[in-house]
């Protein structure tokens, strides 16, 4: 996927040798989510089979720190939200580091797919206005929606937002998927048995529709016969 932003629109740093290494400032500082954000930027700028285990190294301590970069930095006005975060650092969306979580990411890891997309939407609720997203958003949900999952975003953000409980199953990884969270919570209505009949029916053809209101009329007779056998059997008891 091409980067929502271009290359020199990205946060600019400080030279590598004049910041130092992350390691010299306590982890959750502001002059440590400086120097690891710089090094995920150098870790996203060029990946391949052979680099990428330094970028979910870099992936990996910043999850394992409260509070994360994007919420304390930079100090004037931080990002508040992962994804500008990671769009302003790397021009990459959300969406990309959780893919790289999705293919190293072990049983042993604090960090999973799930945390990554219920941080986002909790951030996204707590900062974000109601309305038109801004346009590097507005890229990051195309790219979902690239994936098979069109409200998944909208989905979480409904959960952080009205069922914060559900949210945290779904971080434990109690629920298969966004909307099994969703159907849980009572955003998404299962549709009864009787609402899908009616859709079935309404594209059947008219020799399977005669066909079938056949098939009710004996199932409806047969339950008419077992009515009448149990009130007689009550009637001798």
């Amino acid at each position: 996927m091409a980067s929502p932003i271009k290359k020199t629109d990205l946060h600019k740093f400080a030279p590598a040798s004049e910041l130092g290494p992350a390691e010299d400032y306590p982890a959750g500082s502001i002059e440590w989510a400086e120097r690891i954000s710089k090094r995920l930027q150098i870790g996203a700028k060029s990946i391949t089979q052979h680099t990428v285990h330094h970028l979910w190294d870099t992936i990996k301590a910043i999850w394992a720190v409260q509070p994360r970069p994007w919420e304390i930095w930079p100090k004037e006005d931080p990002f508040r939200t992962p994804d500008d975060y990671c769009l302003a650092v790397t021009g990459h969306s959300w969406e990309f580091l959780v893919g790289i979580v999705a293919e190293f990411a072990g049983d042993g890891d604090e960090i999973n797919v799930e945390a990554m997309r219920a941080d986002l939407a909790k951030a996204q609720v707590e900062h974000r206005k109601p309305g038109r997203p801004k346009k590097e958003t507005r890229a990051y949900s195309t790219h979902l929606r690239a994936q098979g999952s069109d409200s998944a975003a909208k989905l979480l953000r409904r959960l952080a937002r009205d069922h914060p409980d559900i949210l945290a199953a779904y971080e434990r990884g109690e629920f298969n998927s966004v909307r099994a969270a969703a159907i849980a919570a009572g955003i998404i209505k299962r549709p009864s048995l009787f609402d899908q009949f009616c859709k079935l029916i309404a594209k059947m053809s008219a020799d399977d529709r005669r066909r079938g209101l056949l098939l009710l009329e004996e199932q409806v007779e047969e339950e008419k016969k077992t009515a009448v056998s149990k009130n007689q059997l009550a009637m001798f008891q």
